[in-house]
């Protein structure tokens, strides 16, 4: 799904849209095993911000063939004019059974493949070196659940000082606060259930996936909503990583200065506005410099959002598009953060994008 920059407008997506919706059920290694005949409804949703930023609900006749729920996963495909992508792979949570005189069915909401981490707990404390590659670590604690699936982006960054988690605490908890310390993204995973390891990138760094323009090609619709919350927004952040008997404190302080953005030193009439964090992990300066970056750029962008539907096409959570709507006097950069697709031929996928700021 990610495989390289979307082709703006393409056509495919934009003139005579032929739409299908489908289900496969796999078995605990993400194999297909069968397309499920006899589903109806279902929902896939995702949130950008979320430890778990995948959901998915759907409705299955009971009279069907017969599984084991502890052991399959479901994959919702989405193929439009003939090109096909799967929307995630996720795993059965509380399947509720409903009967009527007419019929009986079972609604089963799931979650992606996150939930395997999150749903386990360290049963004592759990404790890393200094010098521990931190990588490594997350891609071993991940296969230790018996997961092979992984797409990981190298790094030869270590722990600078010894970790310690308290017992309780989730294996998801610890893979995402050590990735954080090397600047990584948060673990998520994408349509083919792969764990995706890979380093944080600013919005604005990214190419955008997709364009949307008002006009004949148009795929969203007329009616969208636009909000900006500028009460609060910082221009300065300084993140502070407590220092050790063998490692000095850490400070950095990023700062917005660029004329150009509505929030910056200048706009504000030179005037700080400062945010400040305590006890980063950070693997080192230059780490914890990156971090100050990106601490004061998602300050800045959850204040500007964009709420909209469009038809569906393939966008992941974090990807970056172009919005030039009509009555909207610029061209804006957003990241998709939040969008719910309902596996219906014609419906409209509804979605929350940020604004993307300098």
């Amino acid at each position: 799904m990610r495989c390289g920059v979307l082709q703006m407008l393409d056509p495919i997506f934009t003139t005579n849209r032929v739409e299908t919706y489908w289900i496969d059920r796999l078995d605990q290694d993400d194999n297909p095993v069968e397309t499920l005949p006899k589903t109806s409804g279902g929902t896939v949703t995702q949130d950008f911000d979320a430890p778990i930023r995948g959901g998915f609900q759907f409705t299955l006749q009971t009279d069907s063939k017969p599984f084991d729920y502890m052991t399959t996963r479901f994959q919702p495909w989405v193929m439009v004019s003939g090109q096909k992508w799967p929307l995630g792979v996720f795993l059965p949570s509380s399947p509720t059974v409903r009967s009527s005189s007419a019929r009986t069915q079972v609604t089963i909401p799931c979650h992606d493949k996150t939930i395997i981490l999150d749903r386990d707990k360290t049963i004592q404390t759990y404790s890393i070196p200094a010098g521990t590659p931190v990588v490594a670590t997350v891609v071993d604690i991940i296969e230790g659940f018996g997961e092979t699936s992984l797409a990981v982006t190298d790094s030869d960054a270590v722990t600078p000082i010894p970790v310690t988690w308290p017992i309780g605490t989730s294996w998801l908890k610890i893979v995402n606060d050590l990735l954080r310390g090397v600047n990584y993204s948060p673990l998520w995973t994408d349509g083919y259930g792969q764990y995706r390891i890979e380093p944080y990138f600013e919005p604005f760094q990214k190419e955008p996936r997709w364009e949307f323009r008002a006009g004949a090609l148009s795929i969203h619709s007329p009616d969208w909503q636009r909000s900006r919350d500028i009460a609060n927004v910082p221009n300065r952040v300084v993140l502070v990583a407590t220092g050790t008997d063998d490692k000095e404190e850490m400070i950095s302080v990023a700062t917005n200065t660029d004329p150009n953005s509505s929030f910056s030193y200048q706009a504000r009439g030179e005037q700080w506005v400062t945010k400040s964090y305590e006890n980063i992990e950070a693997a080192d300066q230059t780490t914890l410099d990156a971090l100050a970056v990106r601490y004061l750029a998602d300050a800045t962008r959850a204040v500007a959002s964009i709420n909209l539907s469009h038809a569906v096409v393939p966008l992941d959570p974090g990807d970056v598009v172009v919005f030039k709507a009509s009555r909207l006097p610029e061209t804006l950069l957003a990241q998709v953060k939040e969008y719910s697709i309902s596996l219906q031929t014609g419906a409209l996928v509804d979605a929350t994008w940020t604004e993307v700021g300098t």
